[in-house]
């Protein structure tokens, strides 16, 4: 890849009325008067059905405060409240606690051949995933890191892990800038996961790590149809709201939440790394170990880049 490749109703109420004439109350007189009076010189039937409630009462009260413990400790059990597992507000968000992916995938063009990731956002081993290609390009990039145009054979970009980042993760406040985004410069540790998106299956081992630093933009797609590059949402949007995160467009066309466009000029991917459109997890790290002059990346001084 290159860079420029841009019948049954609901039951109702039951309203039904019982045509049957009611029965009198046990020990009622035939004149309707509503009084009560004594069965047999026994007491009425209000008293005996009071006494029969209070004794219902007295046996409930001993089963709860007393539940045959010898020592007759008054004891008053209290039911655990219940389980909050309200999932509306974020989709995957607990309630009181981080963010969990949703089930299955996230709505997309395509479906990677091979992926080890899982949910959406799409993780593995606790880290987010994201899709990789790889391109050859001798220019200074999105970031200006280089003297001259084109830049030589041995120039750094060129001979370390470098890589481009989609635009919405490279400077989301400003996804179209295509010189200098905020990102240039930042790092990035890609562990291999021994999927792939389009390359082939079992040709990328699981396990491989390195860190690349950002030295281009990837903008393919971007606002116009799905592609490597057109996420509309960034990957910390992804991972905070799995809702969202989840409707076709968040992502890139395979699914991910962040994509990298690694540098190959001299196979260091390809060859050293054996990495064929390689699905990796991704985590931002911090930089350090370029030995490059401080004149590396003269077209962007700002930011990230002051490591140079």
């Amino acid at each position: 890849m290159t860079r420029d490749m841009s019948d049954v109703a609901p039951g109702s109420p039951d309203n039904r009325t019982d045509g049957h004439a009611q029965s009198k109350q046990r020990g009622q007189p035939e004149d309707g008067s509503g009084k009560y009076e004594a069965l047999g010189g026994r007491p009425s039937c209000k008293v005996v059905m009071i006494a029969a409630v209070l004794a219902a009462v007295t046996v409930l009260a001993v089963v709860l405060f007393f539940p045959g413990d010898a020592s007759k400790t008054l004891r008053l059990v209290v039911p655990p409240p219940l389980p909050d597992n309200d999932t509306k507000s974020k989709g995957g968000q607990q309630k009181g606690g981080p963010p969990v992916p949703l089930p299955g995938r996230c709505d997309s063009a395509s479906v990677p051949k091979e992926s080890k990731c899982t949910g959406c956002p799409p993780m593995y081993e606790g880290k987010l995933c994201a899709s990789t290609t790889r391109y050859n390009d001798r220019t200074k990039g999105a970031c200006g890191c280089g003297r001259s145009d084109p830049v030589p054979n041995d120039w750094w970009t060129l001979t370390n892990y470098t890589a481009a980042l989609n635009c919405i993760n490279l400077d989301p406040e400003r996804p179209l800038l295509s010189w200098c985004p905020a990102g240039c410069g930042g790092c990035y540790r890609l562990c291999s996961t021994g999927g792939t998106t389009s390359g082939k299956p079992g040709v990328t081992k699981s396990g491989t790590c390195r860190t690349f630093t950002v030295t281009n933009r990837c903008g393919d797609g971007y606002k116009q149809y799905p592609e490597w590059c057109s996420n509309e949402l960034t990957w910390q949007q992804c991972q905070d709201n799995p809702a969202l995160c989840s409707n076709k467009g968040s992502t890139n066309k395979f699914g991910y939440p962040a994509h990298f466009d690694l540098q190959d000029f001299h196979l260091q991917v390809s060859k050293e790394l054996g990495w064929d459109n390689a699905e990796v997890t991704f985590e931002e790290v911090a930089c350090g170990g370029w030995r490059s002059s401080a004149a590396a990346c003269p077209g962007c001084t700002h930011g990230n880049m002051s490591f140079i």
